[in-house]
């Protein structure tokens, strides 16, 4: 989405990716824009289906704000498993359709960072756990899964919810 105030250029030219939401209020449905970073949506229609649902101006007590909308493809490589506060990283290896993956876990051997411990919770508490380093490796000999598309856009297999990233991700949560 690229927003301009009123017929001058925004200078800051941000450009975001948008979710768009659905909402009824008073009998009347109507769509809210939500500017995250990672947001995106499962197939090209769908974009261009919530795109034309969106008013390209919008008037604000400061004048009229204009918006701009195009579909960019990202292709994701990774379909990282999120286990409560813990992800492990899982490789996507063959796209079935656009509601059905197959992936792999990774391995992922902990790097040169060693967990620094104070006293506090039930045993110690970790206080750098954020400066995790893991080395992270295809493995072709670990099985490979489906994960599917589920209604409310989150991808799920028998592990439980991945998140599609450009990044292959491993966190151990040593204060859970």
């Amino acid at each position: 989405m690229r927003t301009y105030e009123g017929e001058v250029l925004d200078l800051h030219n941000n450009e975001f990716f948008v979710d768009v939401e659905e909402s009824l209020e008073r009998g009347k449905i109507s769509h809210t824009i939500h500017a995250q970073e990672a947001s995106s949506f499962s197939t090209e229609q769908d974009a261009h289906n919530a795109i034309s649902k969106l008013s390209s101006v919008d008037k604000t007590k400061h004048g009229i704000k204009l918006h701009s909308f195009k579909v960019e493809a990202i292709e994701y490589e990774y379909a990282n498993f999120h286990g409560y506060s813990d992800a492990t990283p899982f490789e996507i290896v063959r796209v079935i359709s656009d509601k059905t993956i197959e992936i792999r876990e990774m391995d992922a051997e902990k790097g040169e960072w060693k967990p620094e411990w104070i006293s506090g919770g039930f045993a110690g508490h970790c206080v750098n756990q954020d400066k995790q380093v893991w080395n992270i490796k295809s493995n072709e000999a670990n099985p490979v899964i489906r994960a599917r598309l589920n209604k409310n856009g989150a991808w799920k297999s028998s592990y439980g919810k991945h998140h599609l990233s450009n990044s292959a991700i491993k966190f151990h949560d040593y204060n859970f």
